[in-house]
């Protein structure tokens, strides 16, 4: 049957699957390009850092609790679930993300900072200079790197383990999920807060027994019932990232900022790629559980040693938010 949607978005009436390779490649770019950490790295004092990126992920965390159920409206509208309605939520997504990024382009003032001098392109000598101006940035990037691998990891196994291991409905799976967003919303800007109050590095301490729970539980006992507790505790994972995200641009000076998120996005983009892998054999070859058990010993042995390391960025000289 001719997909109808097709002569609308002036595409192929029979795409292949393979073009959706150049589209996620282009969707992670624009992502990371895209990211407004940079803006906020530089433009945010150090006394409010932890509580503005909390609650802009708490903020906008909140329509994901509303996009699931629009989505599948206009997919209903559409007549239901086809290659020409799925198509018609990308473009619907595409000209909404028009509105934020032009108001962004036209309404955002330049950032004024100290630039560094005109030189020519060399990658290797200017990741370098970022390592040299910069504090503990090795030790940085490990925990950027542990955290990113165990987060996608679980992300990528979380739901299918319910589903075939705890025997999982749809509706226990939305709940999972809808778990996620609300530990995000509700307990981000508070854990932001107390980043700012009592520092970065004890906010994520207190973080980490909450978000191992939820790996436990998975362990223990995957029950539906859990499962959405498991769902709430890896929310908190999420908080925890945005806490240690806000101890990166204090290690760095301000004209540094750019190359070393560029940095640190490549750290992260390495981590992502390689944890559905070693998922995938830790499935296959021991078991699904011990995706969950990998991920509480990186956790406790490698994520928690590297945060305790790293030097505390939170200025005591800046009066504390209220």
């Amino acid at each position: 049957m001719p997909d109808p949607g097709a002569r609308f978005l002036l595409l192929p009436r029979q795409a292949s699957w393979q073009w959706l390779i150049p589209g996620v490649i282009l969707l992670g770019l624009g992502y990371r390009l895209g990211s407004c950490s940079v803006i906020c790295d530089v433009s945010l004092p150090n006394r409010d850092r932890a509580t503005a990126k909390a609650l802009c992920e708490g903020v906008g965390s909140l329509p994901t609790l509303l996009g699931p159920i629009a989505g599948a409206a206009v997919v209903m509208l559409l007549g239901g679930v086809a290659v020409h309605s799925i198509r018609t939520l990308y473009w619907i997504y595409f000209v909404v993300g028009l509105v934020p990024t032009i108001y962004a382009y036209r309404h955002l003032p330049e950032i004024r900072r100290e630039q560094p001098a005109a030189t020519r392109l060399n990658v290797v000598a200017d990741f370098g200079e970022v390592f040299r101006q910069g504090r503990a940035l090795k030790r940085y990037a490990g925990l950027v790197a542990a955290s990113e691998f165990t987060m996608v990891m679980l992300l990528t196994f979380m739901y299918p383990y319910a589903y075939e291991v705890g025997a999982a409905t749809p509706f226990v799976l939305g709940a999972m999920s809808t778990a996620v967003t609300l530990a995000e919303v509700v307990f981000s800007t508070v854990f932001g807060r107390l980043a700012d109050r009592v520092g970065r590095k004890r906010a994520y301490l207190l973080l980490t027994p909450l978000f191992v729970t939820g790996n436990l539980i998975l362990i223990l006992s995957p029950t539906p019932g859990l499962m959405v507790v498991a769902g709430l505790m890896f929310g908190f994972r999420l908080i925890g990232s945005v806490v240690y995200s806000s101890i990166g641009p204090e290690l760095v000076p301000a004209n540094c900022i750019g190359r070393w998120r560029g940095m640190v996005g490549l750290v992260q983009s390495l981590a992502a790629m390689a944890a559905p892998i070693v998922g995938g054999y830790l499935w296959e070859g021991l078991g699904p559980a011990t995706i969950f058990a990998a991920a509480t010993a990186i956790d406790l042995l490698v994520a928690v040693p590297l945060i305790r390391s790293l030097p505390e960025t939170l200025d005591p000289a800046e009066p504390a938010p209220r």
